[in-house]
């Protein structure tokens, strides 16, 4: 399988070309269209029959395919009902990737309750110098927002 980003139009000789190159089947070859939501890949997938292509080149039983709660995720996650706001303090916010597992977390969480998660980044640091009430003013009033920083702080 070899698949490649459709950033622009993918035509037929192009696929065969990666076919014959790479030594790969020509219905194996998938243009993947650039999408916002990563998590719509799958689908975009499952459409021209990757999941078929698998099945048979691992020799496995065929199931029944199951995306509707895959795709329903994805239309929640594309269209949120509220957008809720929270402030993060850490020590590296310049470097967001150091909280990713923190952020895919939350926003994780957000989807299953249909919500967007709005990420305000807040340095440790600027909180000593500034206080949290000033540097959380934006945040700080509103029911519909948390708050989550380390101890101490």
């Amino acid at each position: 399988m070899h698949s490649l980003p459709k950033r622009f139009s993918v035509s037929e000789s192009i696929c065969e070309k990666i076919s014959a190159f790479c030594d790969v089947p020509l219905n194996a070859v998938f243009p993947v269209e650039t999408v916002d939501n990563v998590y719509e890949v799958p689908l975009l997938l499952e459409d021209p029959g990757l999941g078929d292509i698998i099945v048979d080149m691992l020799n496995l039983d065929s199931q029944p395919k199951a995306l509707s709660e895959w795709s329903a995720m994805v239309g929640r996650m594309n269209e949120p009902k509220e957008t809720l706001s929270i402030a993060l303090v850490g020590k590296y916010v310049e470097y967001p990737d150091s909280y990713i597992s923190v952020r895919e977390a939350l926003r994780h969480a957000g989807l299953d309750h249909s919500k967007d998660i709005d990420l305000q980044w807040v340095h440790s640091e600027d909180i000593e110098k500034q206080g949290a009430d000033a540097l959380l003013a934006t945040v700080w009033g509103n029911s519909r927002t948390w708050r989550i920083w380390p101890s101490g702080c």
